[in-house]
């Protein structure tokens, strides 16, 4: 039984063959949907996808800049936060947000810096800080992923969730484009 975010890699082999190339196999749960979505701050002008519906849509983006899927799944942003409001008209007990992002480091697509996520228990009380989590910079180049970020914490009655993510705001001094600001892209969030 898969109940968590998985990844599954897999080979064929036979006596005297050589092995197969690898298949990778990606399962997200996400078991909590919000009423709606807010998005707080602009996203990047070429990065919109279908607006605050993409996170939710459960439609996964991929990497060819060519197919549908790279252009329309896709949301970004990099010179301000990523910020966005979920609201549930009956609260909802999370403690995993997962957010589904792009790295391909040699275009500057980096992972955030850090994630933000804030809450309330009531509409009409003021935002709480949840938890922050720290990503780590990649030291060097890697081949490009399309992976979930889990941000973990204790559970907690929501009303209505901020997730804040940060892009890089400086690419590391072994990049090309060192020091310039990184572009963030997400196409799904998970709620669990």
């Amino acid at each position: 039984t898969i109940n968590a975010n998985t990844r599954i890699r897999a080979r064929a082999f036979k006596a005297g063959w050589i092995g197969s190339d690898e298949a990778v196999f990606e399962y997200y749960k996400c078991a909590i949907t919000p009423d709606s979505v807010t998005v707080v701050l602009p996203l990047n002008r070429v990065h919109q996808a279908n607006g605050p519906k993409s996170f939710f849509d459960r439609n996964l983006g991929t990497f060819s800049a060519n197919a549908p899927a790279w252009a329309n799944f896709w949301t970004g942003v990099r010179n301000n936060d990523m910020e966005l409001n979920l609201n549930f008209k009956t609260p909802k007990t999370i403690s995993i947000v997962s957010l589904r992002i792009m790295e391909e480091l040699t275009t500057g697509i980096f992972p955030p810096q850090a994630i933000e996520i804030w809450g309330k228990t009531n509409a009409n009380g003021p935002f709480k800080r949840i938890h922050i989590m720290k990503v780590p910079v990649p030291k060097e180049t890697r081949f490009h992923e399309l992976y979930a970020i889990d941000v973990k914490f204790k559970p907690t009655l929501f009303s209505e969730l901020k997730i804040i993510a940060k892009p890089l705001e400086k690419i590391p001094q072994w990049h090309g484009a060192k020091d310039k600001r990184a572009l963030l892209l997400v196409d799904e969030i998970f709620l669990n």
